[in-house]
């Protein structure tokens, strides 16, 4: 009886990630557009932070920033923590990363205070609509820590 569970939940699961992958192939194409727009501050990952304060103005629109998640929300990630990972990883450079954290501790800015921050939370709420908050601000200040040991930067240590 157990193991008849065991394997129902694992097809439940293996279902969840198909509808998923269909989900996002109708969304990709109904939404070339946004897909495809590279011009001006969609063009990710954001490079500078002139271009990251560009990026937030043009996200005080809502429906620029409806964009933005939805675009966001299109990296997909089985888990909150690896589609928080696969999101900040398309939005931001490492060079910019590095300049934030969670929630602006050790001297660097804040990232909760962002526009993008909120692209970010909509996207991920629309793929895992049970995430919790702690969950999610968890997996962003751990990705914005390590920022400085990826692209070779651990090794330059």
């Amino acid at each position: 009886m157990l193991k008849e569970i065991k394997k129902l939940n694992w097809e439940i699961g293996d279902l969840k990630r198909n509808v998923n992958k269909i989900h996002d192939m109708l969304v990709v194409n109904n939404s070339l557009s946004i897909q495809s727009s590279n011009e001006g501050p969609w063009q990710l990952p954001i490079e500078t932070q002139a271009s990251l304060d560009q990026l937030e103005l043009h996200l005080k629109e809502e429906k620029n920033s409806e964009m933005l998640g939805h675009r966001l929300y299109l990296c997909g990630g089985d888990t909150v923590h690896k589609a928080v990972f696969l999101i900040l990883k398309k939005l931001l450079s490492r060079e910019v990363a590095v300049l934030y954290s969670g929630s602006g501790k050790k001297g660097k800015l804040s990232f909760q205070k962002l526009f993008c921050y909120l692209a970010v939370i909509k996207a991920i709420r629309k793929r895992f609509p049970t995430a919790t908050d702690s969950e999610l601000n968890k997996s962003i200040s751990l990705y914005l820590a390590g920022a400085s040991d990826r692209g070779g930067g651990r090794k330059n240590r």
